[in-house]
């Protein structure tokens, strides 16, 4: 169904990411900051007497539109506290958050 829709789409898009279960997206955008939330309830959804809930890690590849005339002066992994390491590819600013526990957000500085 994407790759029909896609091409319609894909000029009002403003992020991309790989669909994994559980995991849902929210995108921020100001002046100078873009922020992509990443929230990730993947834990165990059936609930046993005396049973603990556990989180599984999960990693995410993503794409950010960069506005045109702008160029990327960093991006950050918020919870992580680290620099992210990323491509920028046809207007698009590809990377791969290594594990997302319950909650990250990315954090694209603009200049």
């Amino acid at each position: 169904f994407d790759t029909l829709v896609s091409p319609w789409l894909s000029a009002g898009r403003t992020y991309r990411i790989d669909y994994v279960p559980g995991v849902m997206p929210h995108y921020m955008a100001s002046k100078d900051t873009l922020v992509l939330h990443l929230l990730a309830d993947t834990g165990n959804k059936n609930k046993h007497l005396r049973a603990r809930e556990e989180f599984v890690t999960v990693p995410v590849r993503f794409a950010v539109k960069i506005p045109k005339g702008r160029t990327v002066k960093s991006a950050t992994l918020l919870h992580a506290g680290r620099t992210l390491g990323t491509t920028l590819r046809d207007g698009w600013l590809e990377a791969t958050i290594p594990q997302v526990l319950i909650h990250e957000a990315v954090e694209v500085s603009l200049t």
